[in-house]
Formats: C-alpha cells, sequence, structure tokens
C-alpha cells in the first residue's frame, strides 16, 4: 500500500490513492486493536526496552524508514529482487511502533503511546518519501509537486525528532556526570568498601529520580545520601531524587572461621534493571 501511494500521488492516480489509503487505515486499525486487546488480557505488569527503545523517536528512526522505503520501491522494479526483502524491511519499521500504541494504550500509559504514534507516522512518511525518490530517479514515474508536500511534511516531523534526538544526548551527558561524581567524588570517596552497581535515571519523574546500586559492608546513613543529591543537583544544575538501594555484602577471607552465609538483600540474585523495576514499583505504590 505504501508503494502504491507513492506511485499513486507521482501519477495522480486517485483510485490508486483510495485503495492504498483504504488498505493502511484498515490494517492499522486490525493492528490497533489486536495488540490492545493483547495488553488488556494480559495485564502486561512491566515493558521492557523492546517497547520503551519505541516510545522516543529520533531522528536515526527516520534514516531506518528512509533505508526500508528505499528498498521497497527497488525491490518493486528492480527484476530478479525478493520483493520479500522489502516487504520484511517494511514490516519491521511499521509494525513495533503500532504494536507499541495499542500495548501502551490498554495499560493507559499515553504518553507511550503518543511517542510510538509519532514513530509510526515518521516511518509511514519516511517509507513513502523514499519510494518517491526511487521512482523518479529510475525514471519510472516522472516529479511531481506531490513530492514537495512529502518532504514538507518530514521537515516538519524534524522539529520533534530533532528535539527528542538533543534531548536524549543531553541526558546521557548528564547521566554519565552524575556516574562520575558518585564513584569519583562522592558517596564513594575514600570508601573502598563501596563498589556501584548501576546508576539508572528516570527522566519522566518530577523532580529527576536517580536510582544508585550499590554493593557494600557499610552502613550509608540518610544524612550522607541528602549531601550527595545536594551536591550532584547543583554539580548538573536541575533538581534531583537520589534513592540509594544497598546491597549489604560481607567480605571473607581464607583465615577466617565458622563463615556463615547469609542472604541480606532479597534483590541479591536479580538483575540490576529488574531491581530497579520493583523499586519503581513500590514507590508509585
Amino acid at each position: 500500500p505504501l508503494r502504491a501511494l507513492a506511485f499513486g500521488a507521482l501519477k495522480e492516480d486517485f483510485k490508486l490513492i483510495h485503495k492504498a489509503l483504504i488498505s493502511l487505515i484498515a490494517a492499522t486499525i486490525i493492528a490497533l486493536f489486536l495488540s490492545w486487546l493483547l495488553g488488556s488480557l494480559l495485564h502486561i505488569p512491566v515493558f521492557r526496552s523492546e517497547v520503551i527503545s519505541r516510545t522516543k523517536p529520533q531522528i536515526i528512526d527516520l534514516g531506518i524508514a528512509i533505508t526500508a522505503g528505499g528498498l521497497s520501491g527497488f525491490g518493486k522494479i528492480k527484476k530478479g529482487v525478493n520483493d520479500a526483502i522489502a516487504g520484511t524491511a517494511i514490516a519491521v519499521a511499521l509494525m513495533p511502533p503500532l504494536c507499541v500504541v495499542g500495548l501502551s494504550f490498554s495499560q493507559h500509559l499515553y504518553a507511550y503511546s503518543q511517542g510510538a504514534l509519532l514513530l509510526y507516522i515518521t516511518n509511514l512518511l519516511g517509507i513513502t518519501f523514499a519510494c518517491m525518490i526511487v521512482f523518479i530517479l529510475t525514471g519510472y514515474v516522472k516529479f511531481h509537486t506531490t513530492f514537495i508536500w512529502n518532504v514538507s511534511l518530514l521537515i516538519l516531523l524534524l522539529l520533534p525528532l530533532g528535539g527528542s534526538f538533543l534531548r536524549m544526548v543531553k541526558q546521557q551527558q548528564i547521566q554519565a556526570e552524575i556516574t562520575n561524581q558518585l564513584i569519583q567524588n562522592t558517596i564513594t570517596v575514600g570508601r573502598d568498601e563501596v563498589s556501584l552497581v548501576q546508576v539508572q535515571v528516570f527522566w519522566n519523574q518530577k523532580p529527576t529520580l536517580v536510582y544508585v546500586i550499590v554493593h557494600t559492608d557499610d552502613n550509608i546513613t540518610s544524612k550522607e545520601v541528602q549531601l550527595v543529591e545536594d551536591y550532584l543537583s547543583q554539580k548538573i544544575q536541575q533538581p534531583l531524587k537520589l534513592v540509594f538501594t544497598v546491597n549489604r555484602v560481607r567480605h571473607i577471607t581464607s583465615d577466617q572461621e565458622n563463615i556463615r552465609f547469609e542472604k541480606i538483600s532479597d534483590f541479591d540474585d536479580q538483575h540490576p534493571h529488574l531491581i530497579i523495576q520493583q523499586l519503581l514499583k513500590k514507590n508509585s505504590q
């Protein structure tokens, strides 16, 4: 349907455009309904990176969509090219964000749905744009003003996509700065028995929420956490809330006798990412 839409727009074939739009709209509604239904029935408690990564579209995603559209257009006009490859490329670009929209909506995560919907629209326009370019450059059809309209819509998309990309870069820089400061200048200074395991920042919380997981056999007081929190907030010039998860460990040497192994934390056997998800769930409750 996307190739038909690109071809019909360049040829001013309104019948073909109508058929393509009907197919796209019907497929979109079916995919949204099925993903929403499955999400509602299963009540997925936590979304992992496969979902979350598709809720924050960036300029890179537009490049992926254009590449998929170029493969699709080339596969249609070039003899000997397996058309299934092009179909797979488009399916990879379109179905995941569309399913994320339905899944997120089923769990009332409307911010996730909006981000995934923006990614879906980006992929639609990017694929159509690339198909038009391939059709024009190969002489399959002639240039038409509808191509300008497609380019104009893509330029409008560059504003939120570019903003998201710059925001992501800034957040990565701040998170790296927080990690460095924690390691070098704050809680671990002069305390070799403290081992920093993971730092994860949740930017959608107000103030910004920073979870820090450490292994130590020493005590970390709330006063120390407050001092570190104030120091980091001043360093990055924005307020944040610091939460330490302390996994108590015991240092054992070969000359110690009567060693008794204890499970001090309920989180000992879990991956740090799962620890943070459980903490967030407890915090929301």
